[in-house]
């Protein structure tokens, strides 16, 4: 072979390997960028979730709200004598089980998304680790190439001396 044959390939190697170190830092940054995201939605998901049986509690501390107001009601009616303080005081609390009901809906669909979020940045993680282990291999594999090609060029100007 000649020796701007082998030049010429030694370009091409060093030309590939620069390629895909350039893929194999560019899937760098994108393990980053992914595992941030992991880890925030994680600690989002962990926080939600731990929310979920304090809206729980809210719906028995508003039922026994109601209780304590139909009864003070009740207490009302008989020294009143009337009969209209009881369901009065009951439905005062009323309002609260929209607000409740509202409250855990949303914090259900909030767990859901986190939760896909969560599952769609582990698989771009996933993918971006499966890519950069494949630049690196062929960063090695080009580097192997220089190294092979680079040794051919010594050998050529040993035999020309």
């Amino acid at each position: 072979m000649s020796l701007s044959s082998l030049y010429g390939r030694l370009d091409y190697y060093c030309g590939q390997r620069r390629y895909w170190q350039g893929s194999a830092d560019e899937y760098s940054q994108r393990i980053s960028k992914y595992s941030a995201l992991v880890d925030d939605r994680e600690q989002q998901l962990a926080i939600a979730r731990a929310a979920e049986p304090k809206v729980t509690a809210l719906t028995s501390a508003n039922s026994e709200a109601r209780a304590r107001l139909t009864d003070v009601g009740t207490e009302i009616d008989r020294c009143a004598g009337s009969e209209n303080a009881t369901s009065v005081m009951g439905r005062l609390a009323d309002p609260n089980d929209d607000s409740i009901t509202s409250a855990s809906e949303e914090l259900r669909r909030l767990i859901e998304q986190l939760e896909s979020d969560l599952e769609s940045y582990r698989g771009s993680l996933e993918e971006s680790r499966v890519g950069k282990s494949y630049s690196e291999s062929r960063v090695n594999c080009f580097s192997g190439k220089i190294s092979s090609t680079q040794h051919e060029i010594d050998t050529y100007h040993d035999n020309d001396n």
